[in-house]
């Protein structure tokens, strides 16, 4: 994958100023344009953890490094941690809201959400085939994403292009709330009870057992909101195999932008199925919600 040279003037100086910058590696695209960016230490070529603080550097040195393969580009970490403390003590928090080609929106859509949000910076993906908008909020509002929209604050490195950009980087509390409950509004993601075996008792460890887990696993997005990816590890735990946290590895790196070892390492750690209530079956749920079909599997064959 070719990226073109970031456009520096446009990004706002304030990010310009954080220790928080990350290179990343360009991977294959799919059918619709995107493709996988993979953290790196851009000196060793080495894939890293982004959100570890030891991997994140100083803006100039991120796109020095980015200069010298036309397969890195650049990224910005969201930490959950103020990015400014007003004079008045106030904490401001920077929000990263991503629109990707499948959301189905116009350019028009696009620029009146832009404008209601009081125009703040905004770019062009890597991928170009997305929008992305950093803005300022008083409140740190939980990470989001469903079908193409989707806003963060904490837990996730963004990558930075300069394309395009424009606007300033301002703070719009009142609105991006507004548009966070309009994108997404406020639902149960926590499996129901079922009476079918099938869903409720973690399976004996089988090749046709583990070729099952794997299928359920296709059919969850490994980059989803955090209750439901803390749900689906846990949910992988509760099978009790040998090689549960090897599969829920495999499986989160499935989304390489928001893996992190540690934060995985401290979810699996947390696991209680008897105080937390998730157990295969939610597994099971959460693949079905994904479009995966029972009638073709037995539990236990």
């Amino acid at each position: 994958m070719t990226l073109y040279p970031v456009n520096i003037p446009p990004i706002p100086k304030l990010m310009k100023l954080q220790s928080s910058w990350i290179n990343w590696l360009a991977g294959d695209p799919d059918s619709n344009g995107k493709f996988a960016k993979y953290p790196i230490n851009a000196i060793n070529r080495y894939k890293v953890d982004a959100h570890n603080p030891t991997n994140q550097i100083e803006f100039d040195l991120a796109l020095r490094l980015s200069q010298s393969d036309i397969n890195i580009g650049i990224g910005y970490v969201l930490n959950g941690k103020p990015i400014l403390a007003k004079d008045d003590g106030e904490f401001l928090f920077l929000v990263g809201i991503d629109i990707y080609k499948k959301a189905g929106l116009t350019q028009q859509n696009i620029k009146d959400i832009w404008r209601n949000l009081g125009e703040p910076y905004m770019e062009v993906s890597p991928s170009r085939t997305g929008i992305r908008i950093f803005c300022l909020s008083k409140e740190l509002l939980p990470n989001r994403n469903c079908n193409g929209l989707e806003i963060y604050t904490s837990g996730r490195f963004l990558t930075v292009t300069g394309w395009s950009g424009q606007g300033e980087l301002i703070e719009c509390t009142d609105q991006i709330k507004t548009l966070h409950q309009e994108w997404f509004p406020i639902r149960s993601t926590q499996p129901k009870a079922s009476s079918n075996n099938m869903d409720r008792y973690p399976p004996p460890d089988t090749p046709r057992n583990r070729a099952w887990v794997n299928e359920l696993l296709s059919y969850i997005d490994p980059d989803c909101d955090y209750e439901i990816y803390r749900n689906v590890v846990w949910a992988i735990e509760d099978i009790g195999w040998k090689d549960s946290e090897c599969i829920g590895r495999n499986w989160s790196l499935g989304a390489p932008e928001r893996f992190s070892e540690d934060a995985f390492t401290v979810i699996r750690s947390s696991f209680d199925g008897r105080r937390d209530g998730i157990t295969f079956g939610s597994l099971v749920f959460y693949a079905k919600i994904g479009g995966w079909n029972a009638t073709s599997n037995q539990w236990g064959a």
